[in-house]
């Protein structure tokens, strides 16, 4: 995650940084495909690299401050049923990943949890 090529051509100078500049970042940013959880991680880095400008007195005040960060969205789960479990694990058998699938599926675990197991 890089906020350097975005505002690097513009030359904008710390103490000319307006909040306009930092709320159409976060446009672009949604309008190529950022989810807005992660423009809020953006927000969140912008806003403390800023805020250590108004402490360290380079500025007088966060232009992030200003800003109307992006809304965070919830995640809705999705589960498969009975049947979708059923073809899961008729499609994986005799493949490689026929245990992480039948495990994940018996037990409710996320990819992630599975690819963790030893």
């Amino acid at each position: 995650m890089s906020i350097y090529p975005y505002f690097k051509p513009k030359r904008v100078q710390l103490s000319s940084i307006a909040p306009g500049l930092i709320q159409r970042y976060y446009s672009l940013k949604i309008d190529e495909g950022l989810s807005s959880n992660t423009v809020i991680k953006h927000h969140v880095i912008i806003r403390s690299a800023l805020q250590y400008a108004v402490k360290t007195k380079l500025i007088k005040e966060n232009p992030c401050d200003l800003v109307e960060k992006p809304k965070r969205k919830r995640y809705v789960c999705e589960f498969y049923n009975a049947k979708e479990i059923r073809d899961l694990l008729s499609v994986s058998r005799e493949t490689t990943i026929e245990v992480p699938v039948f495990i994940a599926a018996h037990f409710g675990l996320r990819r992630s949890e599975v690819l963790g197991l030893r």
